[in-house]
């Protein structure tokens, strides 16, 4: 039981703390709770296909571990703008600004990887067509 409330008093002083400072600014709650998750769910659906690229980048041993830490880090983020509160969303701006220092941002672009693409179509090798008049040279022996 003192886990339970452990985990959700630091959601429930969010919310708190989220009422007052709306309260205090004189807008809406709402525009708390709507504005940030709408800009959480762009972010966590455009940032998500670049963690599947590079994590996939890494499993063929071609990418760099700094690259998805960046991506991770900014899917978090989003996650984090997706929950209600100030709190939750403070923390995503911070996180979000992590990666703009010097040049420790330089890191992560040392191997670009390019957004996730679904791989090529499935051909077929390139086989020559024959026409019903034309023979095909070659000896011909019946084992039997």
């Amino acid at each position: 039981m003192p886990f339970i409330i452990f985990l959700l008093l630091p959601w429930a002083l969010d919310l708190w703390l989220t009422f007052v400072l709306a309260d205090a600014l004189g807008l809406d709650a709402w525009l708390f709770f709507v504005l940030p998750a709408v800009a959480g769910v762009i972010l966590l659906s455009l940032e998500w296909q670049r963690v599947q690229a590079h994590w996939q980048a890494l499993r063929r041993l071609e990418g760099s571990p700094w690259a998805l830490w960046g991506s991770l880090r900014r899917a978090l983020a989003g996650f984090l703008l997706i929950l209600p509160g100030i709190g939750s969303a403070c923390i995503a701006v911070v996180l979000l600004l992590l990666g703009r220092g010097g040049s420790s941002a330089n890191i992560s672009d040392a191997r670009t990887v390019p957004p996730y693409q679904d791989p090529p179509p499935y051909r077929k090798p390139h086989t020559r067509v024959y026409s019903q008049d034309e023979a095909i040279e070659g000896e011909y022996r019946r084992e039997e």
